[in-house]
């Protein structure tokens, strides 16, 4: 998928969860920042990277990035998910 649509957010954002989860936190951290600059208001994808940081034992990145998502007043749903990863941190 990543070959046919290179610049899609939605596919780089599925490979960057699956490279974390192989333990390649450093090249999935740069497609994220790929994703996070072509969609900056997709919160969903900042929350995988919070998500990713707190596994590659990134706590104070993982904070900062999850204490901005809350100060864009976010819906509730995402609000709880952002408050359960700060309690990792």
């Amino acid at each position: 998928a990543l070959a046919r649509e290179p610049n899609q957010p939605a596919v780089m954002d599925t490979m960057a969860v699956i490279l974390a989860q192989q333990g390649k936190h450093e090249e999935a951290f740069g497609l994220w920042d790929k994703v996070i600059k072509a969609s900056p208001d997709n919160p969903t994808y900042q929350l995988h990277q919070a998500e990713a940081l707190l596994g590659a034992k990134r706590n104070a990145e993982a904070k900062a990035l999850l204490e901005k998502m809350l100060e864009r007043k976010p819906n509730e749903a995402l609000t709880k998910a952002v408050k359960e990863l700060l309690a990792r941190t």
